[in-house]
């Protein structure tokens, strides 16, 4: 059997050291107390140095990697801390064995401001549109 992964890694900055503190506390939400019912634990690690003198979380992807639990979480501390801006990350779909329509990837900036996103692509997405205009499929 075939192992299907998500993987990214990425960083937030979040502007000061308590903010990173309190970044913590919501990713260590139980469920009861998250948004939509899921807790951002299970869907990414998140990692922060409180010694650096950056506050950036570091954000990856844990065994079950979920690119929207990620989207969620950048919302929520975007709206928290008022942060500003465009910010993005990039993502790789892999499997532990050759299978077809098991790899690609994708990508998306977001605007931190408005929770809005500004743009987003997947590589297998383009890959189809592609091949459509010239008469071809996957």
């Amino acid at each position: 059997m075939a192992d299907n992964l998500t993987l990214f890694a990425t960083e937030l900055d979040v502007r000061t050291p308590e903010n990173l503190l309190r970044a913590r506390q919501i990713y260590e939400e139980t469920q009861e107390h998250s948004d939509n019912g899921a807790a951002f634990r299970d869907g990414f690690d998140l990692n922060v140095d409180e010694q650096a003198s950056e506050c950036r979380l570091r954000i990856s992807a844990s065994p079950s990697g979920d690119t929207g639990v990620v989207i969620r979480f950048v919302r929520r501390c975007a709206q928290e801390f008022g942060l500003t801006g465009p910010w993005g990350f990039e993502w790789a779909h892999v499997c532990s064995k050759p299978m077809m329509h098991s790899f690609g990837g994708g990508a998306l900036v977001l605007d931190l401001t408005t929770g809005d996103t500004l743009a987003w692509n997947d590589t297998h997405g383009w890959l189809a549109r592609q091949l459509a205009k010239a008469g071809r499929t996957l």
